[in-house]
């Protein structure tokens, strides 16, 4: 059966769930969305990590957001008995708007054409991970992930589209309505097209307005380097110096300092320090001191961050943090403890990010010991709860050293479930070591489990090439391929005078 999609009618079915008096109950599906916007969203299965930890709390921590834009309902929907879903919800106590319903013989999941046969790994029929926004019975939006993935399907997903239906009209409204042009109004819907990823109508909005000012083209510079399209959000800023419509405010720079921190634009950005030179004093402006700090640390000129670094007549815990990170990740480790040192020496105390940065310093220069103080001090002097971050760049620092079995240990140990990044963490230090046996031993659990990432499919088939074991890397692929799993395409990018290729 082919997959339910935008403009089918929602099909009728049975789910089951337990009512507020803790009894039993059945309902069909036509009889909570007749007549309403509804919110249905399914999951591979109750308690499993994505799941609990990302996919259910974002709708009900949007709940109220989602019910603002018009949603009536939102129901959650699992392959599960409703015993199982029971004892799931009573793990959100703050939830009041999700209602989890029970798709036990997974009937309704076939009626919608989203079944995720799973018989191979001993656990027969789930759901595919998905939301569809139906109105009045007639679905407006089908979302449907991937393979494993988790990209199209979570709240915040289904919360921009609702916004862009909304706003649309509200942009039709006015086109029909005003005759005046009103550039609040233009620069208030080109932010919500940037908001909603309409890249394509805010630039075709932006090319339209009749006059555009400093907003206007924060706004686009802002939105292409937030949605990762940092060529062009450097091409926004050059239009502008050419049509000096409007002068770069604090914002504007901040924000091209950011794109070309991501696509290593180091020429540029230097040409966008010396813009900056001319017109504010860094000494005394950290908010644009401290995305120069960044753009020259993600560029790879550590020399000169800390020279703008040692410049700040205030530095703050995000200035602090970048150049600890910068040293990190440029091999300096002892250097970036230094600075620690001298950070707290000048009472800024430090939050989660700067201890991912130091953490990755120890990693980076095999000062093991020193990393496990600066973990263990998080908690017991700092009162941070670490999080699955820190415990990856703990297991990366094990691992870097040699040490496999203290790393599995510690994972073993941790007080949280551990996810796949601190999995993938330790299976990278397997291949580089050649310890083949834990590899094979953690690879074999990993795969029973729900949810492996692509990323750690594609390091075990690399590995198993690596060590020559075709058989296991054809397995590997073909698995990937079963499942729809891509892994991200990477790119590169050249520098050429002004110009980025």
């Amino acid at each position: 059966m082919a997959p339910i999609a935008v403009g089918d009618p929602l099909p009728d079915g049975t789910l089951a769930y337990f009512d507020e008096q803790d009894q039993l109950q059945q309902v069909s599906v036509h009889s909570l969305a007749a007549g309403k916007k509804v919110i249905l969203f399914g999951i591979p299965g109750a308690f499993t990590p994505t799941c609990s930890l990302k996919h259910v709390p974002g709708f009900i921590e949007k709940a109220d957001e989602l019910k603002s834009k018009g949603v009536d309902e939102i129901l959650c929907i699992s392959v599960n008995d409703p015993f199982v879903m029971k004892a799931w919800a009573k793990t959100f106590p703050k939830n009041k708007s999700v209602k989890f319903l029970a798709d036990g013989s997974a009937k309704y999941t076939h009626a919608l054409g989203l079944e995720l046969d799973l018989s191979e790994k001993g656990l027969g029929t789930r759901s595919r991970r998905f939301a569809l926004l139906v109105d009045d019975l007639k679905v407006k939006a089908a979302n449907v992930e991937s393979g494993g993935d988790f990209t199209v399907s979570s709240a915040d997903d289904i919360l921009n589209l609702v916004s862009h239906k909304l706003g649309k009209a509200i942009h039709a409204h006015s086109l029909r309505n005003l005759n005046e042009n009103n550039i609040i109004l233009d620069n208030a819907i080109l932010d919500f097209y940037i908001r909603c990823g309409s890249l394509a109508s805010c630039g075709y909005l932006f090319v339209k307005m009749p006059k555009r000012n400093v907003v206007s083209w924060t706004t686009m510079i802002g939105g292409y380097a937030e949605r990762g399209f940092c060529k062009e959000a450097v091409s926004v800023f050059q239009e502008m110096e050419k049509t000096k419509e409007a002068e770069p405010n604090e914002a504007t720079l901040v924000n091209v300092l950011s794109a070309c921190s991501s696509i290593s634009a180091l020429s540029f950005g230097k040409y966008v320090h010396s813009y900056i030179s001319t017109r504010y004093d860094l000494s005394v402006s950290n908010l644009v001191g401290n995305a120069v700090i960044n753009m020259y640390v993600k560029c790879g000129d550590v020399g000169i961050a800390i020279q703008v670094f040692n410049m700040l007549a205030y530095k703050d815990k995000i200035s602090w943090s970048t150049v600890i990170s910068g040293l990190a990740m440029n091999g300096c480790g002892r250097q970036a403890l230094q600075l620690f040192s001298l950070m707290i020496i000048n009472a800024v105390f430090p939050d989660d990010v700067t201890f991912i940065a130091l953490i990755s310093a120890c990693s980076h220069g095999g000062l093991v010991d020193q990393g496990l103080i600066l973990f263990k001090a998080m908690s017991t002097v700092y009162e941070i709860v670490p999080q699955m971050q820190q415990y990856a760049c703990v297991v990366d620092m094990y691992g870097r050293a040699g040490l496999l079995e203290e790393a599995e240990a510690f994972i073993r140990e941790m007080p949280i479930e551990a996810e796949w990044s601190v999995w993938g963490a330790l299976l990278n230090a397997c291949r580089i070591h050649r310890n083949d046996e834990m590899f094979d031993r953690i690879r074999q659990d990993l795969v029973n489990k729900k949810g492996v990432s692509v990323g750690t499919f594609a390091l075990m088939s690399n590995t198993f090439a690596g060590a020559d074991r075709w058989e296991d890397t054809n397995k590997i692929r073909d698995e990937i391929r079963r499942m729809g799993l891509k892994k991200k395409t990477g790119c590169s990018w050249i520098e050429v005078n002004p110009s980025i290729f």
